[in-house]
């Protein structure tokens, strides 16, 4: 497996989870999602028939959580390549209905986290390609000062999010809408197929960066929408099996929301992937855990377990330390070099000082 950039799998995200909570998964195309559920949890969907969105839509207007991760796109690797897959969740129209949209496009940040990627190289008339670390826009790096004063940012100071698309939501009077993550101001669109890094004529990483018409600005990424909403539907879908059999009115159907009712989009459909967390370990050298962390308080606030965000923000993760100059950089080096020098000739001296008083000390005793 070459760093595993391929369809999405979310084992560490399962295993985190269960640490804490219990996780059931839930067969959705019953149309019924089970009433002990206290949250649900929806991640990269794909082609979700009419009976899941119902459950889905159900679930909401009981007053429950829906905690949703997706985007119209996926990554998957093939032929050492990256490449952009469309992925039909299902969910489109319904997020719709509730005012939620997530458009057709991927957003990147010059305040990018890098990636163990491939990269095409020429030599000749043969093309190569080779795995380099590289800063990579669409893996874009969300800081603290994108990331809301929410319960759900808990103390986190740095999430990666990889190949999101940008969210709109529109303001409703019944509902609160809370900004959760945002990209940089140096952000920019793609509506391009290539997400594929490419090489100079050196063999270097050429940046991806926006051309020199392109507006930049700040995209959503995350949000949380809070309040009554109304039911996409009017009856209860057809049975699955009997196409035959119509849908008919069901006395139970839930046509509004209570307050408490709550829809939390994040638009990446792969942030959380398996794939995605090996690829951050590979690039930073390090545990990365910053996405896991952010579904854990999201968990925690949707069941007001909001005690407990501090106790899993302590120090999950490698923390991102604020960009330096390369003269700072230098200086900083050179500091480090010189303490450490100076704490050897310290403890040389003291070593020296402590051999001579023991010397002395035995000359005395002997009465040398």
């Amino acid at each position: 497996r070459q760093y595993g950039l391929g369809g999405p799998s979310f084992a560490n995200l399962e295993r985190n989870i269960t640490r804490d909570f219990s996780l059931v998964k839930e067969d959705l195309s019953d149309g019924g999602v089970s009433p002990e559920a206290d949250l649900l949890l929806i991640v990269a969907p794909r082609q979700m028939d009419e009976k899941s969105v119902f459950a889905v839509d159900q679930f909401l207007m009981r007053g429950g959580t829906v905690i949703i991760a997706t985007s119209p796109y996926t990554v998957e690797r093939h032929q050492g390549e990256l490449n952009l897959r469309d992925w039909d969740s299902g969910l489109q129209g319904w997020l719709a209905h509730h005012g939620i949209q997530i458009d057709q496009q991927l957003v990147l940040d010059q305040r990018s986290s890098s990636l163990p990627a491939p990269v095409r190289r020429g030599s000749g008339d043969y093309q190569f390609n080779d795995i380099r670390i590289v800063d990579y826009p669409f893996f874009i790096n969300v800081r603290r000062d994108n990331i809301a004063r929410h319960v759900v940012g808990g103390s986190l100071p740095q999430v990666t999010i990889a190949w999101a698309s940008p969210l709109q939501v529109k303001r409703h009077d019944n509902r609160r809408v809370s900004k959760l993550l945002w990209s940089s101001k140096r952000s920019w669109l793609s509506d391009g197929a290539d997400i594929m890094p490419r090489l100079d004529g050196d063999g270097e990483p050429v940046p991806i960066t926006p051309a020199n018409n392109t507006a930049l600005d700040s995209y959503d990424l995350g949000v949380a929408v809070q309040g009554r909403f109304e039911s996409q539907f009017t009856e209860v879908p057809q049975v699955a099996g009997r196409p035959d059999t119509p849908g008919h009115e069901f006395k139970g159907l839930l046509r509004r929301s209570p307050e408490s009712a709550r829809i939390v989009l994040f638009s990446s459909n792969d942030f959380l992937s398996d794939q995605v967390l090996a690829a951050q370990v590979r690039a930073s050298g390090t545990q990365y855990l910053g996405p896991l962390e952010l579904i854990g308080n999201t968990l925690d606030w949707a069941l007001q377990e909001e005690l407990l965000l501090d106790i899993r923000s302590r120090g999950h993760f490698n923390r991102t330390l604020p960009p330096m100059e390369r003269q700072g950089q230098i200086l900083l080096e050179l500091f480090n070099y010189g303490a450490a020098l100076a704490w050897l000739l310290l403890l040389a001296g003291f070593h020296l000082l402590r051999s001579r008083l023991r010397r002395r000390r035995y000359a005395r005793e002997l009465g040398l």
